[in-house]
């Protein structure tokens, strides 16, 4: 039986909640049906020898400002046919028009657009998004969301299927105990601050900085762990340096414990400066952990539990209040069956959300047959 062939195209395969999500769909996914041939820009590429062995492929394409229009979507276009793609899902927002048109042209005939943003990252992109927004509903034979504002950002008020951010629920929850006080040598009552997101300008390392600036001032005792590498890196370095916080900041790179840095830490920070629907922030509420997240965030990624508290990320006072009131009044701990059974109904299993991705990649069978 010819399985069916879906071409993942995103930016990079990172530290990123979108291909964490991703390869959480292809683990669980039938893989005698389906195959993933993931497409990026980046050589950044941490999933691949997992992807190998899954049976699926990676391509790197050069970016789109580097080689120009005509050149990046025959380079699109080269992939769809080497590999006889039956879908197309597209990941990159601003791009998705261009993408989607070249698996128009390659003869991809179920093309998939994904928004995961609720906001334009800058004044140009937010004056094109009506165009953009005609020709995805032109191209496009599905239009998915992580939420519904990324949903209305990126479509209107077209109609869209939302696929919840999910995540593998047992490694989070079940995830044993990480004694980080002692890898990193730090003193035993040390209060542990956490990030995890790519360092970039989108998730406001620089915001963190000024935020631990501040803390580090007026008690001595915290210390915030960053997991992540990205663009920015160097620039972050040199800006704790700068501020002296090398002991009370710390760039950890990427991570594969994520869920056992969790259950080590007090509190997940989450400054960003747009957002869809950020996995971290399920992440952290499966590990039972409180998060003050950016008020720029959809409000859904809030599960209900009592461990998010939404900030804007414009007032570095009230983020450093919020997470020493935080760090002297710890939360009550969530029972672990209550987090369990709140996951599973609100759909943010990984093992349902590959279900659901598996029958829409299945129908462009029958969609070939039909059109």
């Amino acid at each position: 039986m010819k399985k069916t062939t879906v071409l993942q195209i995103i930016s990079e395969l990172g530290d990123g909640g979108v291909e964490a999500m991703l390869m959480d769909a292809y683990r669980n996914i039938d893989h005698r049906k389906i195959r993933f041939v993931f497409v990026v820009q980046s050589n950044r590429r941490r999933y691949e020898d997992e992807i190998t062995h899954l049976g699926g492929a990676v391509h790197q394409v050069s970016p789109l400002k580097e080689v120009g229009l005509v050149a990046y979507m025959r380079s699109i276009i080269s992939i769809c046919k080497k590999e006889k793609a039956d879908v197309v899902h597209c990941h990159n927002l601003t791009q998705n028009p261009i993408l989607l048109l070249a698996a128009k042209l390659a003869g991809v005939q179920y093309r998939i657009s994904h928004s995961h943003l609720t906001t334009a990252f800058s004044r140009k992109i937010e004056m094109m998004m009506p165009i953009f927004r005609t020709l995805i509903a032109w191209l496009s034979t599905d239009l998915l969301a992580c939420g519904k504002e990324a949903g209305r950002f990126l479509y209107g008020k077209r109609m869209f299927l939302t696929i919840k951010n999910a995540i593998d629920i047992d490694k989070f929850l079940d995830a044993p105990q990480h004694n980080i006080h002692e890898e990193l040598n730090l003193n035993p009552d040390t209060k542990v601050l956490l990030h995890v997101g790519r360092l970039s300008q989108q998730k406001n390392h620089d915001f963190l900085v000024q935020v631990m600036k501040k803390i580090s001032s007026i008690r001595k005792d915290v210390v915030l762990l960053c997991c992540g590498s990205g663009p920015d890196e160097e620039r972050v370095t040199n800006q704790i340096k700068e501020q002296k916080l090398e002991a009370f900041m710390l760039l950890l790179g990427s991570r594969s414990d994520i869920p056992q840095l969790m259950k080590a830490a007090n509190l997940l920070v989450l400054p960003s400066l747009y957002e869809g629907f950020p996995v971290t922030l399920v992440e952290s509420q499966a590990s039972g952990i409180p998060a003050i997240a950016s008020d720029r965030i959809d409000s859904e990624s809030d599960l209900g539990l009592g461990l998010v508290e939404f900030l804007p990320v414009d007032s570095v006072d009230e983020w450093v209040n919020s997470i020493l009131s935080y760090l002297d009044n710890p939360k009550a701990k969530v029972n672990d069956n209550r987090l369990r059974e709140t996951l599973i109904e609100q759909g943010y299993s990984s093992k349902q959300n590959s279900r659901i991705l598996e029958k829409m990649y299945l129908k462009s069978c029958n969609f070939r047959r039909e059109v």
